[in-house]
């Protein structure tokens, strides 16, 4: 994906947890993402976001994961500009379970499974 929408476009702070790590993140009303998507509701695209999650665990272990399946992906609520929230990355049996969250509301979910 273009650098353009890279997770250091919208990083702000890192926090490691027992099993993983807390990303801070905060997308802005000129993130590239919302070009065409969608026009005059703008909205981060799930490809994104799970790119977003990718990097995350790509920089909490220092390698790319590979990954063989996105079991239980979902996506709950839209992730809108000038939106703050954190990607929460845990380790799990098999793969990396994740969260896109902000005070309680959840904007993604699931589990990035190995090979």
């Amino acid at each position: 994906m273009d650098d353009a929408f890279s997770l250091s476009r919208v990083l702000q702070t890192v926090e490691k947890t027992a099993s993983g790590a807390d990303f801070h993140c905060r997308v802005d009303s000129r993130f590239a993402g919302f070009d065409g998507h969608f026009r005059g509701m703008p909205v981060v695209p799930g490809v994104c976001q799970i790119h977003w999650v990718f990097e995350a665990v790509a920089r909490l272990t220092g390698a790319p994961f590979p990954c063989r399946e996105l079991a239980r992906m979902k996506f709950h609520n839209l992730l809108v500009p000038d939106t703050s929230f954190v990607i929460s990355i845990e380790r799990g049996k098999g793969g990396w379970q994740y969260r896109l969250h902000q005070n309680g509301q959840i904007f993604a979910s699931g589990k990035l499974m190995g090979r």
